[in-house]
């Protein structure tokens, strides 16, 4: 049985910096019932105001991550403390978009106190309508935890990225050779050659003309990304898109490949 502590208001007065990414909680099949709360799709739910771009291709993913970024950035409030108080950390939040896009069961997974908690949670709350998840032509419910770090802002330029897998230096992989590259982690690297930390990353696959897509917060393979890696065929492309934080900022990029 679950216990909810009751936390007292507060006045929001401090706009913080913060990092948001999603990744995968459950592990449901696609044979579910249509009640179940799934995990991966067809199409995973869409932040509001990308309805312009068609569904399942990495361009909406973008705008709808560069749309929720936007609104927490804008939404994110916390108390004024005094700065002793004024922790840093990560609080891991979870919720289901449901079949007519709105949030639901929001969650504190992990937090790092009453004040930071209760500001992770009332965002959510906030949150406007989603574009709902979609498998098999059908709206679902789905299930994502966004990982939110309260840090103090700092301004940085965005500069130019570069992302790397194993030595592969053209757009193209022969799909003999992907199982020889699903140990291998993904890096990225600045302007300077530094390397980054990649909070989040998106494993898409495109055949045929139809879009599947998986995520995961780490620079390796989840057991998800790994499976649709594995059906990748001859014709297919498979797209990475890597996020990364620099002050309080989200960075996008993306690459490529084609699959012979």
């Amino acid at each position: 049985m679950s216990h909810y502590h009751k936390i007292k208001p507060f006045p929001f007065s401090k706009k913080i910096a913060f990092l948001g990414y999603f990744t995968l909680q459950m592990n449901f099949s696609f044979a579910q019932m249509q009640d179940s709360i799934y995990s991966n799709a067809e199409i995973m739910p869409y932040f509001q105001g990308c309805a312009g771009w068609k569904d399942g291709t990495p361009e909406k993913r973008a705008c709808s991550n560069k749309a929720l970024a936007a609104f927490l950035a804008q939404n994110l409030l916390l108390p004024q403390l005094p700065s002793e108080n004024n922790a840093e950390g990560t609080v891991y939040v979870s919720f289901v978009v449901d079949e007519i896009g709105d949030l639901v069961e929001p969650k504190i997974i992990r937090g790092i106190g009453w004040t930071h908690d209760s500001a992770a949670l009332s965002v959510l709350k906030r949150m406007p309508k989603w574009e709902a998840g979609k498998d098999k032509g059908k709206n679902i419910k789905f299930k994502w935890t966004l990982p939110i770090r309260f840090a103090a802002k700092k301004d940085e330029s965005s500069g130019d990225f570069k992302i790397n897998w194993g030595t592969l230096t053209s757009e193209s992989i022969a799909k003999d050779a992907l199982k020889e590259l699903l140990d291998t982690p993904l890096t990225i690297r600045d302007e300077k050659g530094n390397l980054l930390e990649i909070n989040e990353l998106v494993v898409e696959r495109e055949h045929e003309g139809k879009f599947s897509e998986t995520q995961a917060v780490s620079n390796k393979f989840s057991t998800e990304q790994i499976k649709l890696i594995k059906k990748l065929k001859i014709g297919d492309t498979l797209t990475f898109t890597v996020t990364i934080q620099r002050g309080g900022k989200f960075l996008y990029s993306d690459k490529s490949f084609k699959i012979n």
